[in-house]
């Protein structure tokens, strides 16, 4: 595309504002509010019923799984498998570590084994394994009870003093190690007693405990001599299991048995992971992904591994934020720049509790640099009444201290009406004092929220989320609303009407805070059903004006039943992720005036899969500009849980949001002038021009619109457009262009070619270098 306005030339010239300095920030002391306001009516009559499952939200139905064997690792990318055992430190004070066919746990009671029987499991099959005697000789040996567990590695140990009880993990079982010291002769015989539901299988050769699901292998025991083992005999009986080892077969010095316990048969072994997200930090250039591992019905578990810019898997990365026994579910994450750390929030079930007290919001800190540390599992939402789900996470870009995350979710009050409430969290994994009453008046019901991922990369006190969730008017009739917050956590703008139209709208994501037209502006999507499920798009600013109105974004992108979708921004267009179905779609809107335009047509994810729970996150969002040196030209990083395959997939790729753009140098000059360039030809891209062979003579550049060539002399042309304007930048030899985020450019060409006065021939002294043409995309 030829394009000839001074605005496009003038455009690429013009000095970008000097990069505002955050000043200290001083925190300003967030207002009590009180809980539950004086009733407002709600003018559309009756709340509409709603699934007040956690985080529910209405999917098409999944590809079935084929039958298969249980997972062979916990963390994935694509089929390649890690088999290191992941530990971690939960709330109830025990050690929790995970395999891929089992969880385990150590505390002051002993070994517990977890088999896992099938995400459909409808709760955990727990067994205990806990000391009880220990004879040599038929005498009793004294040892120490109540001892709490070491780990070194994938090895833990309970120092009995003269017992030595050690478990050493790998991704398929547990190695289980009785050390006896005591020196008296005679046979020797280690008993525990076994407690669980499992049932020992007496039909089974060997001691299985097992259901009909499947359960556990007590693997045959032996005596540990150096090199060799010899089996031993085991047995169980009235709950108790017993190694015994003759006198005969003791070794000289201490005794060492060593049995191995794994995951028996499994009548369903299926491995169901869900609700995936992604975050990114800009100091170390990686981002984390999360999900959960749906352990059993009542289990789920969230895990976590960091990736490179690439996508690449960061070696000693992987952990669990919570692999207890507990419920963690529907994990989110953001990250503050300020501190390389990003936090994990989730909805979590305190299953003891009494309804309308069993859902509370828990997160806990994970550092994006080295080791990696987390930080411990604390309490997000605030004491009010009523359950706290579907949680959402925001951080921040800026490097002025301090930063806060500001966590959204929503508080189901009574079956009739559901609020949105908002707590800050400090970077050491602190919450704020105050609850933030967003959405709290009664007899309404509220859902679903996001909050934007980042408050933008602008001076603070510019600096904004945009939080966007749901409201039931009437039986089959959700409108969208808006709020946004400050750094510090004021209400910039109360809840207020998005679209309020008669369609029933649902599933809202609004984008990070970006710069358009002067205003902090966000995107903002959503579905609505008339017959067919459109994905609708708005652009509106901090105080919820809309920018650009509501928009059939399915028409603009020609696709069709776009579902699931999400949104986000580099600072200049909006990526969208989106399912259709089975496959996953990312494609680029841009605002120009008061209007969407499509960049990208959409693209399918990484070829054949199942795509669920798609969550993306913009590099530049991160805190910084991509480097103008970074060899990996992508601005998002994407995440999503392949259901394509007998075992779900958490799989991660990138995504550029525009295309590559390009550099064209037409050799038009004459008499050795040359010209290079490095660098990006995408809107926010940086590129280097450098003139080469040029000499003691005066240089200079010409920038403007391109032209097939006019010939100004023998040998020599210029290739800049005549009719069009044309920038003359004298003196310069190197050439740093910054191309603008302004989104009517992507499309566009321009042409720099340079030149040489002094020893030139062409009108007695002049020289001209090839013309380069960058294709800005």
């Amino acid at each position: 595309m030829w394009m000839t306005s001074a605005a496009l030339v003038a455009a690429l010239f013009v000095a970008p504002p000097a990069a505002a300095q955050d000043a200290v920030k001083v925190p300003r002391p967030i207002a009590a509010q009180a809980d539950k306001p004086v009733p407002v009516q709600d003018p559309d009559g009756a709340p509409r019923a709603v699934d007040t499952a956690p985080g529910s939200k209405v999917k098409g139905a999944r590809k079935p799984h084929a039958d298969g064997p249980v997972a062979e690792q916990i963390l994935a990318k694509g089929s390649a498998a890690r088999s290191a055992v992941l530990f971690a430190d939960a709330a109830d004070g025990r050690t929790w570590a995970s395999g891929a066919t089992y969880k385990a746990s150590f505390g002051l009671d002993g070994f517990t084994y977890v088999p896992f029987l099938g995400s459909d499991a409808p709760r955990n099959y727990p067994v205990q394994f806990a000391l009880a005697r220990v004879l040599v000789g038929g005498k009793r040996v004294a040892f120490a009870r109540d001892v709490a567990p070491t780990r070194q590695g994938q090895r833990v140990v309970f120092d009995r003093g003269v017992v030595q009880e050690v478990y050493d993990l790998s991704d398929d079982g547990v190695e289980q190690t009785f050390v006896v010291s005591d020196p008296a002769a005679g046979d020797v015989t280690v008993e525990m007693d076994v407690r669980g539901e499992l049932v020992e299988d007496a039909a089974q050769d060997g001691l299985q405990f097992v259901n009909e699901r499947g359960g556990i292998h007590y693997g045959e025991a032996f005596v540990v001599d150096g090199a060799a083992k010899r089996a031993i005999a085991s047995s169980f009986a009235d709950g108790r299991l017993s190694l015994h080892v003759p006198a005969a077969q003791r070794p000289a010095g201490a005794l060492v048995i060593d049995p191995i316990i794994s995951t028996n048969y499994v009548a369903s072994g299926l491995q169901d992971y869900d609700n995936s997200d992604i975050a990114y930090d800009a100091t170390n250039l990686r981002y984390l992904l999360v999900w959960q591992r749906n352990f059993s019905l009542a289990d789920v578990d969230v895990l976590c591994e960091m990736r490179d810019v690439s996508g690449n898997l960061v070696p000693n990365s992987a952990q669990t934020i919570d692999n207890s026994a507990a419920y963690w579910h529907r994990p989110r994450v953001a990250n503050l720049n300020a501190y390389d750390r990003f936090l994990v929030v989730a909805e979590v079930v305190a299953s003891g509790n009494p309804a309308g007290q069993r859902f509370t919001v828990w997160g806990r800190t994970v550092d994006a640099g080295l080791p990696f540390t987390r930080g411990s599992q604390f309490l997000v939402s605030g004491a009010e009444s009523g359950e706290k789900v579907g949680p959402d996470v925001g951080g921040d870009p800026g490097t002025a201290l301090p930063t806060y995350w500001t966590v959204a979710y929503t508080r189901e009050f009574s079956a009739t009406d559901h609020d949105i409430h908002a707590r800050q969290v400090e970077a050491a994994g602190t919450p704020r004092p105050s609850t933030l009453f967003i959405e709290n008046t009664a007899n309404t019901v509220y859902g679903d929220v996001d909050i934007s991922q980042a408050n933008g990369n602008v001076l603070f006190t510019r600096q904004r989320w945009l939080l966007v969730y749901t409201r039931n008017t009437a039986p089959g009739n959700r409108d969208i609303y808006g709020a946004s917050l400050t750094w510090d956590g004021q209400v910039a703008q109360a809840s207020t009407g998005i679209d309020t139209t008669l369609a029933d709208t649902a599933g809202p994501s609004v984008s990070s805070a970006m710069e358009h037209a002067g205003q902090v502006s966000f995107g903002v999507i959503y579905t609505t059903s008339s017959g067919v499920q459109n994905l609708i798009g708005q652009l509106v600013d901090a105080q919820l004006a809309s920018a650009i109105p509501a928009t059939n974004l399915t028409a603009l992108l020609g696709t069709d039943n776009a579902s699931l979708a999400r949104i986000e921004t580099d600072g200049c267009r909006f990526a969208l992720a989106f399912a259709r179905g089975a496959p996953g779609y990312l494609a680029t809107i841009a605002p120009i005036g008061n209007t969407f335009v499509a960049h990208e047509a959409p693209v399918q994810i990484d070829g054949t899969h199942d795509a669920w729970a798609i969550n993306l996150t913009a590099r530049a969002n991160g805190g910084r500009l991509l480097p103008t040196n970074n060899p990996v030209p992508t601005h998002y990083g994407v995440v999503y849980v392949d259901k394509a395959v007998a075992v779900d997939r958490v799989v991660m790729t990138t995504y550029a949001g525009h295309g590559s753009g390009g550099f064209t140098l037409r050799s038009i000059g004459c008499q050795g002038l040359g010209l290079t360039v490095s660098g990006q030809a995408w809107l926010g891209g940086n590129a280097t021009i450098t003139l080469t062979n040029t000499g003691a003579d005066l240089v200079g550049m010409l920038f403007g619109a391109p032209s097939p060539g006019v010939a100004i002399c023998s040998g020599c042309q210029l290739g800049l457009d005549l009719a069009g304007p044309i920038v003359n930048l004298p003196n310069i030899g190197a050439l740093s262009l910054s191309i603008p985020c302004l989104t009517n450019l992507a499309g566009s060409t321009v042409t720099v070619q340079g030149y040489a006065a002094g020893s030139g021939t062409c009108l007695g002294v002049l020289r001209l270098s090839q013309a380069l043409d960058i294709a800005i995309q």
